[in-house]
């Protein structure tokens, strides 16, 4: 996708993975003045949504393969995300998608996961495969107790879905009065594993 001259861009590659993660690149620089614009595209059966934030900030989405299906959560291994793996901590659940198989299956936002089909996570991606109908057998440990949770992972997110996200998600940075790469708290999050399943 072709960017203006000058223009900051922030690119936040959104990808359906284990360790999903928005990735910011920043090139300082300053542009004319421009109406802010809007504008989604499928590329190579995947949805892109790019979009100004300002004169001098542009951002860009990238939607992940249409194939990949849900797990309806988002895990962190630290602020900021350290390097790994291996990493020194288990990852903790940091979102939960309305309706998805993370939320029918029982598990809420602060779950520490240890293991996926027997596998340590601090060493191993806890979802290597997300081929939807693939299962995990998570281990997960809440207020001291461990306990076992199976989890299938869901259908993929429809272009549209993928595309309303995203939109939202621009909109909602435009309104914050200083926007910088991880400071959207309360906009809508544009990972794909945590599209809300209509009807929720």
């Amino acid at each position: 996708m072709s960017t203006q001259p000058g223009k900051r861009r922030t690119r936040l590659a959104v990808v359906a993975c284990a360790l999903a993660t928005l990735a910011a690149a920043c090139d300082p620089k300053t542009t004319t003045t421009q109406a802010l614009a809007t504008q989604s595209e499928v590329y190579e059966g995947r949805m892109t949504t790019s979009g100004d934030l300002s004169d001098e900030t542009a951002i860009e989405m990238n939607g992940p393969d249409p194939q990949m299906g849900r797990t309806g959560l988002a895990l962190s291994y630290g602020n900021p995300r350290p390097a790994g793996p291996p990493f020194a901590e288990f990852p903790t659940i940091r979102a939960i998608g309305a309706g998805g198989v993370a939320e029918s299956v029982g598990l809420r936002v602060g779950d520490v996961v240890l293991a996926s089909n027997g596998a340590d996570v601090r060493v191993s991606p806890p979802f290597p495969d997300h081929t939807p109908g693939t299962h995990y057998r998570l281990r997960v440990r809440r207020d001291g107790r461990e306990r076992e949770v199976d989890l299938v992972v869901g259908p993929p997110p429809t272009l549209e879905e993928v595309r309303l996200q995203q939109v939202a998600f621009v909109e909602c940075l435009r309104r914050l009065p200083h926007w910088a790469p991880g400071k959207e708290d309360g906009c809508p999050n544009p990972d794909p594993n945590l599209i809300p399943v209509p009807g929720t």
